[in-house]
């Protein structure tokens, strides 16, 4: 499939015998759910289908959602496993200064003085705030993902310019 996907939530399992599944989120955005008509999923990118969608119940850490082309468990149990994927038009637009975890991994991170420290290779999500994990030469060098350490980030040029404190840098 030549057009990339994102997946936002994941068939975790089969509910009741009409063939409804409970969905796993892999979004900040489970809103999204309660106005999708229909869905791409698959076990990979590469071999979706769409399906519409006949009702989705949102909860707190996963929805419930009945598929009209699912009409029974031996049906719902066959996608355990699957994804359901979205185009890029298709996602959440951000506000501003956010940005989606894979427009930032891979990024080149620098300093105020433009010396190259590494590449950002992982976002933790801790309760406080984010962490970006850099990591450089075997090294890992962990950045609180706020305004004081992160001074600008450029996903067109894929650079993250980051201010380092005493005791932060390794």
């Amino acid at each position: 499939m030549s057009e990339e996907l994102f997946a936002i939530a994941s068939v975790e399992k089969a509910h009741g015998i009409k063939g409804e599944i409970i969905l796993s989120f892999l979004t900040d955005f489970p809103e999204r759910f309660l106005k999708m008509q229909s869905v791409l999923l698959g076990k990979n990118q590469g071999a979706t289908k769409r399906f519409a969608v006949a009702k989705v119940d949102v909860q707190a850490r996963g929805a419930r959602m009945k598929l009209k082309e699912i009409n029974d468990r031996d049906d719902a149990e066959s996608l355990i496993g699957s994804y359901i994927f979205v185009k890029k038009e298709d996602r959440v637009q951000l506000p501003s200064d956010t940005f989606f975890t894979d427009d930032l991994i891979g990024c080149t991170v620098q300093d105020e003085g433009k010396n190259i420290l590494g590449v950002l290779k992982e976002i933790m999500k801790l309760p406080a705030q984010d962490v970006y994990v850099v990591e450089s030469d075997g090294k890992e060098l962990m950045i609180p993902a706020v305004r004081e350490f992160i001074l600008s980030v450029d996903v067109n040029q894929r650079l993250v310019t980051v201010r380092l404190i005493d005791g932060l840098a390794g």
